[in-house]
């Protein structure tokens, strides 16, 4: 792999991050909205309006996993620690929310289902009433598991943002200033917004969290300007002195005879030139 590569990849992985800001941004207004018009409508509807709301959720996992994918190609060459920490920790985070909240999605809907089901089509009995604040109790469970799972995934996933801050403070010439600065500022954002997460019981967190997140995935997204970026090595100190003595010395002292560029001896007088 070329270093054209790793820019490419990187890249890459700058332009999948802002697809998942902008997921981020838009998905719990969609998942909110039809969460709304299901309980508004029946019971049937309120299955499918549920199962919709999971897309952005879906998204949000192909391009995570996908921009890993970039980071995984680009450590095959590198093979920087600090990039395979990340990469190991971040994808443990999202695979450990995932399948969990799958799961507890899948329960949690069908109490949710069964209590809807008997207030139709009417009022439940003393005994359903009674079946119906177990079943609640029950789902306060269930959400106490979900506030356990959120914190121990913002922990790993704060460790590994922490690790991709570390790798871009300790590779930053690889990229140009503003880029790198960028990148650095975001994997730090981000891992703050992961910190604000794992408070998110404190539900003011859980926005602060939201706005670092932004905040730090499109920063991070800047990456995908490395595609258009081609560095341009500074000349080197010596050579630079040597070129502004050969523009200003256009004659030699001794005779005023004109010089050439490159010329070793005076045209004129055959002196040596020094």
């Amino acid at each position: 792999m070329t270093d054209v590569n790793i820019n490419y990849e990187f890249s890459e992985f700058g332009r999948k991050i802002r697809i998942v800001a902008i997921i981020v941004i838009i998905g719990p207004i969609i998942s909110i909205l039809l969460t709304f018009f299901s309980l508004i409508l029946s019971t049937t509807l309120f299955i499918v309006f549920l199962l919709i709301s999971t897309i952005p959720s879906i998204l949000l996992l192909i391009f995570n996993i996908s921009a890993l994918v970039n980071v995984k190609r680009i450590n095959l060459q590198l093979n920087n620690h600090n990039l395979a920490k990340f990469h190991s920790l971040l994808l443990g985070a999202i695979i450990f929310t995932n399948v969990l909240f799958a799961i507890l999605l899948g329960v949690m809907s069908f109490f949710l289902v069964d209590i809807m089901s008997k207030f139709y089509p009417y009022p439940p009995s003393t005994l359903e009433i009674s079946s119906i604040l177990e079943m609640i109790m029950i789902l306060f469970i269930f959400l106490g598991i979900v506030f356990a799972i959120i914190i121990i995934a913002s922990i790993i996933e704060m460790k590994a943002w922490d690790n991709l801050n570390n790798f871009f403070i300790e590779n930053a010439s690889m990229f140009p200033p503003n880029i790198s600065k960028a990148a650095i500022d975001g994997s730090k954002n981000l891992k703050t917004a992961a910190l604000c997460t794992a408070l998110i019981f404190l539900i003011i967190t859980g926005i602060i969290g939201i706005i670092f997140k932004l905040i730090g995935y499109f920063s991070l997204a800047k990456l995908k300007d490395l595609t258009s970026y081609t560095y341009q090595k500074p000349p080197d100190q010596l050579e630079s002195v040597k070129a502004r003595t050969l523009e200003y010395a256009r004659y030699y002292p001794y005779c005023g005879a004109q010089l050439e560029p490159e010329a070793r001896f005076c045209m004129k007088c055959g002196k040596a030139l020094n």
